[in-house]
């Protein structure tokens, strides 16, 4: 997934088809959100959920590298199998912070096409079918 859309985004199908914002991958108009990202702002997604990928590969190397406790507690053993464990994390959670903040950006822009996102489904679904429960238990 995270490869086909970075090679489409950044253009590489392009002879065969478009990457106009809006469009999926075949090229067709669709409604889901993340195709409505401006290309800068799909790319900025994308390669950090790459950098999420790489760091997971490098942590792996690391763990194979030091593949006991004893050598992964060595300094360079701790400081790499770590570093990498840590920075797959921060990429992991950054990425899906950074999706979640520029397609509630687009959601916004277009209410009617997009409806609502996980937040606000989950806040109208509380106040729906949980909030009555609370108001009846109380009076």
């Amino acid at each position: 997934w995270r490869c086909a859309h970075l090679l489409h985004t950044i253009g590489f199908s392009k002879p065969f088809r478009s990457n106009k914002v809006g469009l999926d991958l075949n090229g067709q108009d669709t409604d889901n959100v993340f195709y409505h990202l401006s290309k800068c702002k799909k790319l900025h997604v994308l390669v950090v959920l790459h950098l999420n990928t790489l760091f997971q590969y490098a942590n792996q190397i690391c763990r194979a590298n030091y593949p006991t406790n004893a050598a992964a507690n060595t300094p360079k053993g701790n400081i790499f199998t770590s570093a990498f464990f840590g920075l797959s994390f921060i990429m992991a959670g950054l990425g899906g912070c950074l999706y979640w903040k520029y397609t509630s950006e687009v959601r916004e822009l277009d209410k009617e096409r997009f409806g609502l996102g996980p937040l606000d489904t989950a806040r109208v679904t509380w106040e729906q079918h949980i909030t009555p429960r609370f108001r009846r238990d109380t009076q």
